[in-house]
């Protein structure tokens, strides 16, 4: 970074333009109750829901590979990890980056405390993992990350579908890269599972849709086991 800089949050509010973003907050461990093989961490079905100016300010230095956001956030962290703090690295090329936005304010009024008052990294079609809170550092790192938050925790599989089997990961074969954009993703929300459709009778069906990597324009359902839409 050219010249380190420090902003309290009245600078944040005051000094920079404001901007607004929607964009949905993803968890990248939804639905990890339902993965095969099953993950270890929290088992969960489907609940859980301008940086630029800021970085122009400090300067940018040549060389620089990735961008870090730290949070106020510390706990014990896995046990041997050093992950006590969290932080979490974007590439610098990343284009992501362009529609980043640090935010003190959600729906006209300031961020609630448990959205991460006073701000947080918004990182629209990322995982939530990515958006920091409540921010407090940011830093330009000259190699890339290695911190326990970008080299250990949050992996998956790098390759099309993101999968692997318990015998690959046991030979060590498989290349693992960090969780990043969202795929498209969707899930009924009701009926769930517990319920029993009357067969014949009309049923109301709700549910979401969402993709991080481009609009959704049509969304099917089936009824008969992906025979027919």
């Amino acid at each position: 970074m050219g010249t380190p800089q420090s902003f309290s949050l009245a600078q944040l509010t005051q000094d920079f333009e404001a901007v607004s973003v929607n964009a949905v907050m993803h968890c990248t461990c939804n639905s990890r109750s339902r993965f095969q093989p099953r993950r270890p961490g929290g088992q969960w079905g489907n609940g859980a829901m301008g940086l630029r100016d800021l970085l122009g300010k400090a300067g940018v230095k040549s060389g620089s590979v990735q961008v870090q956001f730290q949070s106020l956030d510390k706990g014990a962290g896995a046990p041997g990890s050093g992950g006590a703090d969290y932080k979490k690295s974007l590439n610098v090329n990343d284009p992501v980056l362009d529609e980043c936005i640090v935010a003190y304010a959600m729906n006209g009024q300031p961020l609630p405390m448990v959205n991460g008052f006073p701000v947080r990294l918004v990182v629209p079609s990322y995982f939530a993992t990515y958006w920091m809170k409540p921010l407090s550092f940011i830093r330009i790192l000259t190699k890339p990350d290695d911190n326990f938050w970008m080299a250990t925790a949050y992996l998956q599989p790098d390759n099309l579908r993101g999968t692997t089997t318990p015998e690959a990961v046991k030979a060590k074969t498989v290349k693992f890269r960090p969780v990043g954009s969202m795929p498209v993703r969707s899930f009924i929300v009701t009926p769930d599972e517990t319920v029993k459709a009357p067969a014949g009778l009309p049923l109301n069906v709700q549910g979401l849709a969402m993709s991080g990597r481009g609009a959704v324009t049509k969304v099917e359902v089936s009824t008969n086991g992906v025979v027919g839409w």
